[in-house]
């Protein structure tokens, strides 16, 4: 009986399931986990693209700090020639170009890579540099020469202009077909067409011309008169003198905003900055800032921020323009006396001026002459219309859109995706489960 009570009770028991196959999917799943919350909390530096960012020219430290608009911190100081004065980018927004007065020397900066990609010499000293939004060239303002430099987009001299005195400062319209400088000891602009190098004339502006700002068409230039105050408005392509704008003591550097509702003047002798309001032509707001402010740039995103270089200070104050105050203070290189942005596509940089094959600039205002060019250019027909953001000038952009600002990190994975990837782990553990019971 025993042999057949044994095998009873063994017919009786219900095998038990084989836990491995559950055990192998819950270590799978587990191991999935594991590895993306790894990803997941490991940052991965985005690929540097320099848009959002704010550059500095410190000129007696010799190179350029880079701010991140999105934090208004430092992410670097590059290094560049002796005496940094200026800023323009190109029509791109993809180089930087810093004219360094002491060196007479031009530095092309990248803006991905954070670093100086080549310096040309273009004279024996470089006062100011303006990147024509619709063009291939730059003009370069050589103090010590007194003559314009015109440079190709390799940094090789393609024309000289001689003025009559020293060119302290310099800007080019849309078109490239006019560039009004300021010349020392003058009380007028100079007028250039930098594609051919001719003469165009002279604007009087009634007391030395300082640093000059073109609104988005042309139409108008805004001057700042140190000696006097004040800030000159020009009607620009007919050449006259429309009045002057009351400032702070020693107005400096200027910027229009967007829409050219508004215009910031650094003031250098009373240490802040006027907001104007350009319909009106008054002094709409005053906000102190540090010591010496000598140029202003606008937030790279088209919001209401304001930076301001304080040369004084070694220092840019972040204004918030809507509510005049300072929000920040950013510690950057010694004697920053330059400012400009690479500026970030998107609705709160509006719609430019459409440029046609020819050169000129529709919509209201007053464009550039027909038939502006230059070695290389020619942009083809409706290339530019309605294009957003791009460089300081407002030119078209082919910045990438992806990543908003540099040296952000982007997360590998997001917690619903992990909590999505869990639950598929343990729904076909569960499966197989079943099929082995």
């Amino acid at each position: 009986m025993y042999p057949h009570g044994r095998v009873a009770v063994r017919a009786a028991v219900r095998p038990r399931p084989d836990a491995r196959p559950l055990l192998v999917g819950l270590s799978v799943a587990l191991l999935v986990l594991s590895l993306l919350a790894a990803l997941a909390l490991r940052p991965i530096p985005a690929r540097a693209n320099g848009i959002g960012t704010v550059f500095v020219a410190n000129e007696r430290s010799n190179n350029v700090s880079v701010i991140e608009h999105a934090t208004n911190s430092v992410l670097a100081n590059i290094q560049v020639g002796s005496g940094p004065r200026s800023i323009s980018f190109t029509r791109d927004g993809r180089f930087a170009l810093v004219a360094n007065r002491a060196a007479g020397s031009l530095s092309i900066i990248d803006r991905d890579a954070y670093q100086t990609s080549a310096t040309v010499r273009v004279g024996g000293s470089a006062e100011a540099v303006s990147s024509p939004a619709d063009a291939t060239f730059a003009v370069v303002a050589d103090g010590a020469g007194s003559r314009l430099n015109v440079v190709d987009s390799a940094g090789a001299t393609i024309r000289a202009i001689t003025t009559s005195g020293k060119p302290v400062a310099v800007a080019t319209d849309r078109g490239a077909r006019r560039t009004y400088v300021s010349i020392e000891g003058t009380d007028s602009l100079a007028v250039f067409d930098a594609t051919s190098g001719q003469a165009l004339g002279a604007i009087s502006v009634g007391a030395a011309a300082g640093q000059i700002t073109l609104s988005a068409d042309g139409a108008l230039a805004y001057v700042s008169l140190p000696a006097a105050n004040a800030i000159a408005v020009v009607d620009a392509p007919a050449g006259r003198l429309l009045g002057l704008i009351p400032a702070g003591n020693g107005p400096a550097g200027t910027a229009l905003s967007p829409d050219g509702s508004r215009l910031y003047v650094a003031n250098a002798g009373s240490n802040n900055l006027s907001i104007v309001e350009t319909a009106s032509r008054r002094v709409v707001g005053t906000v102190p800032v540090g010591q010496g402010p000598q140029s202003v740039a606008l937030a790279p995103d088209g919001s209401q921020f304001v930076y301001v270089a304080n040369s004084g200070a070694d220092t840019v104050s972040v204004v918030d323009a809507n509510r005049q105050i300072v929000t920040k203070t950013v510690q950057v290189g010694q004697g920053p006396v330059a400012i400009a942005v690479a500026a970030v596509p998107g609705p709160g940089v509006p719609a430019q001026p459409a440029v046609t094959q020819q050169g000129q600039t529709s919509g209201t205002g007053t464009g550039a002459p027909a038939g502006s060019g230059g070695p290389g250019q020619g942009s083809p027909a409706g290339a530019v219309s309605g294009a957003t953001g791009g460089t300081q000038a407002g030119g078209p952009s082919i910045l990438p859109q992806e990543l908003p600002n540099t040296g952000r990190h982007a997360p590998a994975a997001t917690p619903a995706a992990l909590v999505t990837l869990a639950a598929l782990c343990l729904t076909t553990a569960a499966a197989l489960r079943r099929r082995r019971a």
